[in-house]
């Protein structure tokens, strides 16, 4: 039911992703980073509210604040809080300046995976 429309918004984002590195690499500036920023986010969060539903949904409601809690921070931790030391070290070792990019589809890549693979669960009845 969901698991569609996060992916339409997530694919949507990643494929603005490469084609916003090479823009900021041909002409970088700061009102075109806000511009792509805001475009990218946009098609992110579109599908925010219906993955957060399929995330609460797949617990029993004494444990999804917990459960939810978990899952974002790991995510954050592990993608988002070793991001600069993993896109240097990229740039160090390909030489590449669109490793960022690269970094970026490969973690919705893996996000993509986790969300085919991601069982859903209809609300039952005791669960509100």
């Amino acid at each position: 039911r969901r698991k569609p429309m996060i992916a339409v918004t997530w694919l949507a984002s990643l494929a603005c992703v490469y084609p916003a590195f090479r823009l900021l690499i041909a002409a970088p500036s700061v009102g075109l980073m806000v511009a792509i920023v805001i475009v990218v986010m946009a098609f992110a969060t579109a599908g925010s509210s219906a993955f957060l539903l399929l995330i609460m949904e797949a617990f029993p409601p004494r444990v999804r604040a917990t459960a939810l809690a978990t899952i974002y921070s790991v995510g954050v931790t592990v993608f988002g809080g070793f991001a600069q030391f993993n896109v240097t070290w990229l740039l160090h070792r390909t030489g590449d300046p669109m490793s960022p990019a690269w970094y970026v589809l490969g973690c919705g890549a893996i996000s993509l995976l986790a969300l085919w693979r991601f069982q859903e669960r209809p609300a039952d009845r005791d669960d509100r």
